[in-house]
C-alpha cells in the first residue's frame, strides 16, 4: 500500500530509512534507518542523525526536518516547483513530488517507487526549449 504520509529514503539502490509526516504539524517529520541498513555498513547521512536503530521523533525544526529541508530548492525556485505542479509549500509535498532528483546523494521516493538505476534522457526540441525558457520568471 502507498501511504502518502511515508516516504524510502535511499542511497543509490539500498534503502536508507523511512521517512514520515507528523499529522499534527505540517513541517514536522520523523526519520528511522531500516534495520538492514544499520546492521550492514551503512553510514549515518548527517552528523544530527547518527547511525541508530532507534527513531528521530517527528516534529517541526527539528533535525529531520532541518536536514530534509537543505535538499529542497529555496526561494524563487521553489515558489515556481510548488506553483507548476500544484502541491501544498511544505517540505514533505516537496520531497513526495521531487525527491528523486533533490540535492545531494540521497533520493526520497513513494514507498512503491525504487530508485532508477539507468537513467533516461529526453532530448528537448528548439520549440520545447523556447518554451522553458519563456515561461521562466525573472
Amino acid at each position: 500500500m502507498n501511504d502518502p504520509d511515508v516516504l524510502h529514503v535511499w542511497s543509490a539502490d539500498r534503502l536508507v530509512g523511512l521517512l514520515w509526516r507528523d499529522q499534527s504539524s505540517p513541517q514536522g517529520m520523523g526519520f528511522r534507518y531500516t534495520e538492514d541498513w544499520v546492521a550492514t555498513t551503512g553510514f549515518a547521512i548527517s552528523r544530527r542523525l547518527p547511525l541508530t536503530s532507534d527513531a528521530f521523533q517527528a516534529e517541526a525544526g527539528g533535525s529531520v526536518q532541518q536536514f530534509f529541508s537543505n535538499l529542497l530548492p529555496e526561494g524563487g525556485a521553489r515558489t515556481r516547483v510548488v506553483r507548476d505542479l500544484k502541491i501544498p509549500d511544505t517540505d514533505f509535498d516537496l520531497l513526495r513530488a521531487i525527491g528523486g532528483d533533490c540535492a545531494g546523494a540521497l533520493s526520497i521516493l513513494p514507498t512503491l517507487q525504487t530508485p532508477a538505476i539507468e537513467h533516461q534522457y529526453t532530448p528537448l526540441g528548439s520549440d520545447q526549449l523556447r518554451t522553458l525558457v519563456l515561461r521562466r520568471e525573472v
